[in-house]
């Protein structure tokens, strides 16, 4: 009797510690795709204007520079100094990055549209996201 209770518990602690592991792995994911949501998403000019125009400059940007052209090159260019795989990541974050671009003069014309280079960014990651 010892004998099987000792096995049924040991059983019973691998299945915990498999879903234990699994819970921990779907979270980690979850986390990172809600930070990659979030960086490539250009949030501001979504809500001027519709999502063929940001894609249209995203696709103008990325045709003007080639080298950035990766979807894990363009999460690094905006995430510089954001995680994207950070719990706490948030909009406000974003948006003082983009600030800090314009004060700092970190622009790009695209069509006819000056973008901080943050919001170029996400705009050739939302226009890659879509083509898929």
């Amino acid at each position: 009797m010892k004998r099987r209770k000792f096995i049924l518990s040991i059983g019973l602690a691998g299945v915990a510690a498999i879903l234990l592991t699994t819970f921990v792995t779907v979270f980690n994911n979850y986390r990172k795709l809600r930070g990659k949501k979030l960086l490539q998403e250009p949030n501001l000019l979504l809500s001027i204007c519709n999502n063929e125009a940001v894609i249209a400059l995203g696709k103008i940007y990325r045709k003007k520079h080639i080298e950035t052209f990766s979807e894990l090159k363009l999460l690094k260019l905006i995430s510089n100094d954001i995680s994207f795989e950070q719990e706490s990541i948030t909009e406000e974050m974003l948006q003082r990055k983009i600030i800090d671009d314009y004060k700092n003069g970190e622009t790009v014309m695209v069509s006819g549209w000056i973008l901080s280079k943050t919001e170029a960014y996400q705009c050739a990651l939302f226009s890659l996201a879509k083509e898929k």
